[in-house]
């Protein structure tokens, strides 16, 4: 009966020590992951807080997701992407698959940015950002059908999104329809004559859109 209650107890024991130490390393984690992002500091101190954080806990996705977008513009590729895989084994969102994406992209492995993106989509179907990558990718591989189907899709959820009226312009150049790309590119200079404000998450500059209506109307104007 003695020996019984000795391993109970023993057993109890270790069950508060393993408690405690994943209540510390939790409580930690989430700590140094706060710690970084509050107050002004160098980037240096933002990597090493984002560090001990999943130092703590391994297991906290949601830091390493923020360590991988770290690494995305200070560090390697490479760095990032492992960061990003251990983040998802944990945290699963539309902005970690997006990420994923975009890491992707930077080693050229465009199918699998295809497909994550494709999921990211899945999840959320107002997720214009993935839409957009989407249809670049399609741009990119030439796949007209594909730029008018996935710009569709934009343009169905915000149909003043100026990157979808981008892309079916710059797919209206590869197809040699100069009059479908200079339609495309005076929506987009009258909407931003209209807005007034500077420019967010586009794909080019107002710069990029008045060079490319002065080439269109001469290449034109030569074609009689």
């Amino acid at each position: 009966m003695r020996k019984l209650w000795a391993t109970i107890c023993l057993l109890a024991g270790l069950g508060f020590l393993l408690i405690g130490y994943y209540t510390g390393s939790t409580y930690y984690g989430r700590l140094y992951d706060v710690m970084a992002s509050r107050g002004v500091h160098s980037i240096d101190v933002y990597e090493a807080r984002l560090k001990r954080a999943v130092g703590y806990d391994p297991t906290y996705g949601y830091a390493r997701a923020k360590l991988a977008q770290y690494y995305l513009r200070h560090g390697t590729s490479s760095m990032a992407l492992n960061e990003q895989l251990k983040a998802m084994e944990t945290f699963n969102s539309v902005r970690n698959f997006a990420q994923l994406g975009t890491i992707y992209l930077r080693f050229g492995k465009e199918k699998e940015a295809k497909e994550t993106f494709e999921r990211a989509v899945r999840m959320n179907p107002n997720f214009i950002e993935g839409w957009e990558r989407l249809a670049l990718l399609a741009l990119r591989e030439g796949d007209s059908e594909r730029v008018q189907e996935l710009t569709g899709e934009i343009l169905r959820r915000d149909v003043k999104n100026l990157n979808a009226y981008y892309l079916r312009a710059k797919d209206s150049e590869q197809r040699g329809d100069l009059n479908g790309a200079l339609l495309n590119y005076q929506m987009i200079s009258a909407e931003l004559y209209r807005r007034k404000s500077p420019l967010k998450d586009a794909m080019f500059t107002e710069k990029d859109i008045r060079e490319k209506l002065d080439l269109l109307k001469k290449q034109l104007e030569s074609q009689g």
